[in-house]
Order: structure tokens, then C-alpha cells, then sequence
């Protein structure tokens, strides 16, 4: 009973949040950074990062990854999802080894047909995938066993699931209202609220969408949010936003006209033609650092935001000075889905024209390579970073 009134409470809680009026820039504390693209910087892994696993994908005759679009860690397991190409979801140990495909089988009560996003629940070892086709969520053991499914044909045109602490967030397309876009939902997937995440200033691209739109804090207490190719970053604690981040650039800062609506692919054509600078839309957070993508035209970068010091450098190269076989870094793998690990994909044929272009003597993937059977053809190989504190 004790739980239900804390659960209830927080409800109301949150809901009276929400009542308190719209986002302007007086409500939220504001911090403005300046991206200094004069002032750009190489520096090396160990800079970075305090340790490192190579991990080779076992392959299986029916277990072959494709494209790998998200990757969960827990513990001793690997949860990697391919929604382009095997349309599949494949649970790893953490050595490697095939331990469970979840594939797409069809439409029908339990049936898988469309996965476009997972997530965990730490509490319950739970698993969830959201099925985008069938508007329904699948929740599974931490082995990969069905569970039950809950199917939601009103969120059928959201996208970019994020679960934390008993919440769902969401970005929803259907309304007109971007004062709205962000809904909550408890585990019933019933409506709580909508968080406030559009700011006066703030521009908007319709008809068009990205991979993700939340981030994981290093300490699992909330999350930052993001527009699409906006200099403006959110973080958010128990459904409200607390601090907005707003980045800009020493020179050439594409500066979108605020009064207009974009359709995506007229956005896309002016930012590319430009060749300006503007924030990417991948970001790893961690205590001290976090890895920020920065694209410049068609151009992807990444720039580093040292939290501790309030500085933002644009990073040329991340130079691999530790294990010698992934290649050096100049952007932010698209696949990584939470805080604190920086993770490569590599499939081992693309590792290995990568290592002959080089003209080394010693050619380190070739070793591994021989020393763990791997094959050309074989799953792509894992390269786990851990960030520095």
C-alpha cells in the first residue's frame, strides 16, 4: 500500500509540473558553451578511457548480424538489435557467445514482426522491444523467454522508446502542439503527462525523424533530450526539465530562421549546402566527459564537453594508443544506447582493409584474428570502451 501512495503521489506530483505553464528561458537554468572550431584537438584512447574488451561475435548459420542499430549491456550479457537487415535481436554472453535470437516471426499474439527499439528494466530483468509496426511492446526474461506483450494502438506514431525507473518516454508525432511532443506514460503505457521541451527560439523540422532523441545520464537518474540538429540540450530529472545547455560556435554556426517550418528534406539540403557547423544528434554521456557528434554540412564530427572544466573542443582524432586493432576515432558509432561506454561494431572484413591500408609491418588484426578463428565474413567484432571519471 506504502508503494502504491509513493507511486500515486509522484503521479500527481508530476502532473502538477506540467500545470505550471509552458517552457521559457527564465523558467529553466540556462548554461550557454562555445565550441571553439578554431581550437580543434587530437588525443589518444588512454585519454579517454579507463579499460577495454575486444568482444567477436560467435556466428551461427542462422545467427548473422546485419547492421547493428542499438546495443543494451547487462552484466554478463550483450543485447544487440539489427532492425534493418536480419530484423532481429540477438542476446550475447559477454564473451561472445550466441545465447538467443529473438526474430521476426509475424503479427499474431506474441509474434515479433518489426523491433525498432529495446530498452531494460534493471528492476524487473526485464526486456522490452517495441514493435513500430504493430504498436506493441514484447517483454522478455533476461534469457530471452516471451513474458507477455502490451499493444498500444494509440502510440502507433511514436518513435525512439526510452524507459527509465518505471517511466516510458516517448516522442509523438501525432500532435501539432510541439509543447507536447514528449509524452510519459507509466508501465501500463497509460498517459501521465507531457513534458515541455519546445523553447521560444526554437525551430521546427516536420515529416522527418532521427534515431534518438534521449540520452542516458552517467548516473541513471534522468536524461538529456534532443531536437533534431538544435544547439539546444536538455536534462531532465523525474519528468521535468531542470537545465538547458545551449551550445554555439566561435564562427560559421548555421542559424535556422525560427519563424519557419521546415519539412526535413528542405532542412537537410539548406544545412548540407551551407557547410556551417550545427550539434549532431548522437551523444555518451559520463561523470566528467561526454562525446557530442557535431555535423558540419554533410560532414560528421564529434567534439569532446568536459563537464568539470565547462570547456567544449572539437576532437579531429581519437588516436588508438590501447589495443592497437580498432581504428582510430573521428566520429560517434550511431549504435551506442547508453552512458558511460563508448562501442564500436566492426565487421571483421572492414577491420581488416582498414589494417592493410595502413602498410604495417605488423599487422595486429591479422594475429587476433588467427589467435580467435575469425573469418572475414564472420559477425562483427565488439570493442567495448570504458569512459574515464
Amino acid at each position: 500500500m506504502k508503494n502504491l501512495f509513493k507511486i500515486y503521489f509522484f503521479q500527481i506530483a508530476l502532473l502538477f509540473c506540467f500545470s505550471c505553464g509552458r517552457n521559457n528561458a527564465k523558467s529553466v537554468k540556462e548554461l550557454g558553451l562555445v565550441i571553439d572550431i578554431q581550437a580543434e584537438k587530437e588525443i589518444f584512447h588512454s585519454d579517454m578511457f579507463d579499460d577495454y574488451e575486444i568482444i567477436p561475435l560467435e556466428t551461427t548459420y542462422d545467427g548473422l548480424v546485419g547492421e547493428i542499430s542499438q546495443i543494451l549491456l547487462f552484466k554478463d550479457l550483450i543485447f544487440v538489435l539489427d532492425r534493418n537487415l536480419a530484423n532481429a535481436l540477438f542476446i550475447f554472453s559477454r564473451k561472445g557467445n550466441l545465447l538467443r535470437k529473438i526474430e521476426s516471426k509475424g503479427m499474431g499474439p506474441g509474434e515479433l514482426f518489426a523491433p525498432v527499439n529495446i530498452a531494460f528494466n534493471e528492476a524487473d530483468q526485464e526486456l522490452i522491444v517495441f514493435d513500430g509496426r504493430q504498436a506493441k511492446f514484447l517483454f522478455y526474461d533476461v534469457e530471452g523467454n516471451f513474458l507477455r506483450e502490451n499493444k498500444k494502438p494509440e502510440l502507433l506514431s511514436v518513435f525512439d522508446m526510452f524507459f527509465q525507473k518505471d517511466y516510458y518516454y516517448f516522442i509523438d508525432d501525432r500532435v501539432e502542439d510541439w509543447h507536447r511532443r514528449l509524452l510519459v506514460t507509466d508501465r501500463d503505457l497509460k498517459e501521465i503527462l507531457r513534458i515541455d521541451t519546445f523553447f521560444d527560439g526554437d525551430f521546427r523540422i516536420i515529416n522527418g525523424k532521427k534515431n534518438r532523441y534521449f540520452y542516458e545520464s552517467h548516473d541513471g537518474n534522468g536524461f538529456y533530450y534532443k531536437e533534431r540538429n538544435h544547439n539546444r540540450l536538455l536534462a531532465i530529472e523525474e519528468s521535468k526539465v531542470i537545465q538547458q545547455y545551449l551550445f554555439s560556435f566561435s564562427s560559421l554556426g548555421f542559424e535556422p530562421n525560427s519563424e519557419r517550418v521546415y519539412q526535413a528534406h528542405e532542412f537537410s539540403r539548406e544545412f548540407w549546402k551551407s557547410g556551417e557547423y550545427a550539434l549532431g544528434d548522437e551523444m555518451i554521456d559520463s561523470k566528467r566527459y561526454a562525446f557530442l557528434s557535431v555535423d558540419k554540412g554533410q560532414e560528421v564530427r564529434f567534439a569532446l564537453w568536459d563537464k568539470e572544466k565547462g570547456s567544449v573542443n572539437m576532437i579531429t582524432n581519437m588516436k588508438n594508443d590501447m589495443d592497437g586493432i580498432s581504428p582510430d576515432i573521428s566520429g560517434i558509432p550511431p549504435l551506442n544506447a547508453q552512458s558511460n561506454h563508448l562501442i564500436w561494431a566492426i565487421h571483421p572484413r572492414d577491420l581488416a582493409n582498414y589494417h592493410r591500408g595502413k602498410n604495417l609491418e605488423d599487422n595486429p588484426f591479422l594475429e587476433f584474428a588467427s589467435k580467435n578463428g575469425i573469418d572475414g565474413d564472420d559477425n562483427p567484432i565488439l570493442f567495448i570502451y570504458t569512459i574515464k571519471n
